[in-house]
């Protein structure tokens, strides 16, 4: 039940994504007769379908909340939502390979689905991340609302996209979301290692599922640093694909000197999303910065057709900055030097000692502090010393199996080679000074062993012969049905026919606030309303135009 669930769900996604890109070729009057055929960033588009639908709904919600709560405006959204569905009448199917088509969009959702038993809340869900999308569900943006919880400064696009998928007590769709960015970094190594170009993003995909094997055994176990299944709640895999991704496909167009415009404006769409998402995305705007730079070099384009395509992804994060000063009173939470303390619902104390806590927590570096002392301290915290040890026994397997398997041209050192490795340069060091911790960092893992393969140009001529579609479609398959844990398969095969639904179980008692609301006995609120995860001494009142704000 559970697993025609989830493919029901994605697919309604996947068809929803194609429909809005029939109603953009509609309304532009553009000439695309198979829409299918098109590719965006050395891709088949779709494979971002799904991503397409997420960024446009998400964005939607967003705006939306700034004039009504989700609540009243639900009926509006999957009206909408429908419609989209109901465009792809408008234009036939075009399938390149329907084998890849069906491994993708049918075979891997349906061993993913299996995730779902056995899952669970995450800890933080219960204490902002549930409580967050409470209030988008229930209020229109709220002024202040980062001074009755701090974590609410951090305001997430995935909260947006998470307040429309409850379902009563039944938080099954949040653990589908998540599922949704395991399909598309899977459907983006299955796409290039079976499209027989043998390109950076094809050696790349390659080192990515040898990765995602190896992720199975080392160790304590095996855990090496590998996107994984997280309990509820959290965009740590959302982030980590889509850095991944972007960083992958722009690194192609770099190689291979290919200045695209459309290629251009649907990477920034991409990078503002992660960025919305988590505010480690930021990391992204460098290399498409050097990629922008290159491409107005070599473009035919006037700078006011380029600025016009930005239009659209500028005018979305300008109002990510008016909604982040709104909540936060600052433009980039918790960054002190973007926050208008003047405003009545500044939170500065607040900040400052947020800020701490989560440079201590997270093992962020800190320039004045011993180095040596800091790796000890980093490599015993959490499982760290577990990843470690396997993300470099993988890494170093990986480096002989890709000098054995492929040819490679060290001596050609290009511009777009020394960029690259800038950018991953000071992709670490910002990782380093502002999150140093294995989930917040998948992408940038992922992308340290696609880098192995920056120079692979062709396969050895005695390994050639051993290349073989079935053998690369049943690793995937091994790859995918090792995601899922063990625990999921076992509650399965004991209930097969059972719907197993992620429900709040655990029990709190409320206390009476001497300010708004009551605070929880446990600091999880999960979906109960008017709660509060610690006492508080504020007073919810009237703003202007009828907007509400917290103040003391």
């Amino acid at each position: 039940m559970n697993n025609l669930e989830f493919l029901i769900f994605y697919l309604l996604i996947f068809l929803s994504g194609r429909g809005l890109l029939i109603f953009f070729v509609l309304l532009s009057k553009k000439n695309i007769i198979n829409l299918d055929k098109v590719k965006l960033l050395n891709t088949e588009l779709n494979i971002f379908y799904t991503i397409i639908s997420l960024i446009f709904f998400g964005n939607l919600i967003f705006i939306v909340n700034f004039v009504s709560s989700i609540n009243q405006a639900k009926n509006f959204i999957f009206a909408l939502f429908a419609f989209t569905i109901i465009l792809n009448a408008k234009r036939k199917f075009y399938v390149n390979d329907n084998f890849r088509f069906i491994f993708m969009n049918l075979i891997i959702p349906l061993i993913l689905s299996f995730s779902i038993y056995g899952s669970r809340l995450h800890f933080d869900a219960g204490i902002y991340h549930l409580p967050h999308q409470l209030w988008i569900r229930n209020e229109k943006i709220i002024f202040g609302l980062g001074k009755l919880d701090i974590f609410f400064s951090t305001s997430s696009m995935y909260e947006y996209l998470s307040s429309i998928l409850w379902m009563n007590n039944n938080f099954n769709l949040l653990h589908y979301l998540n599922l949704i960015f395991f399909v598309l970094l899977f459907s983006f190594v299955t796409f290039h290692l079976t499209s027989k170009n043998f390109n950076f993003l094809f050696f790349s995909s390659f080192a990515i599922l040898i990765y995602s094997l190896l992720d199975n055994i080392g160790l304590y176990g095996g855990s090496n640093g590998f996107i994984k299944l997280q309990t509820l709640g959290k965009p740590d895999v959302a982030v980590g694909v889509l850095i991944y991704i972007v960083s992958v496909t722009l690194i192609q167009l770099l190689l291979d000197k290919n200045f695209n415009y459309i290629d251009l404006i649907f990477s920034l769409t991409l990078i503002s999303f992660t960025f919305q998402i988590r505010i480690f995305g930021a990391v992204l705007f460098l290399i498409w910065i050097i990629y922008f730079f290159i491409f107005l070099k070599s473009a035919n384009y006037s700078m006011g057709t380029i600025t016009f395509g930005f239009l659209p992804n500028i005018f979305i994060l300008l109002l990510w900055f008016v909604k982040n000063i709104v909540n936060s009173s600052c433009f980039i939470f918790p960054i002190k030097q973007t926050c208008i303390n003047s405003l009545q619902w500044s939170n500065l104390s607040q900040l400052e000692d947020w800020s701490a806590t989560w440079k201590d927590w997270s093992y962020s570096y800190r320039f004045n502090t011993n180095f040596f002392d800091w790796a000890i301290d980093w490599f015993n915290a959490g499982t760290n010393y577990q990843e470690i040890p396997n993300y470099f026994i993988s890494f170093v397997l990986i480096y002989f199996i890709n000098k054995y398997l492929f040819r490679q041209d060290k001596s050609k050192k290009t511009d777009s080679k020394l960029f690259i490795k800038f950018y991953f340069g000071i992709g670490l060091i910002f990782f380093l000074m502002f999150g140093f911790h294995i989930r917040y960092m998948f992408g940038f893992v992922l992308l340290s062993i696609a880098m192995q393969t920056l120079n692979n140009n062709d396969f050895n001529s005695k390994t050639r012969r051993f290349f073989n579609f079935k053998i690369t479609y049943l690793l995937i398959f091994i790859s995918i049905f090792l995601t899922p844990r063990g625990y999921s398969y076992q509650y399965f095969i004991e209930n097969p026919f059972n719907y197993y639904s992620v429900e709040v179980t655990e029990e709190f008692y409320l206390v009476k606030n001497n300010g708004w609301g009551s605070y929880s006995n446990t600091g999880k609120c999960f979906d109960e309303p008017e709660c509060t995860s610690k006492e508080n001494q504020l007073k919810l009142n009237d703003f202007y135009f009828k907007y509400l704000i917290f103040g003391n």
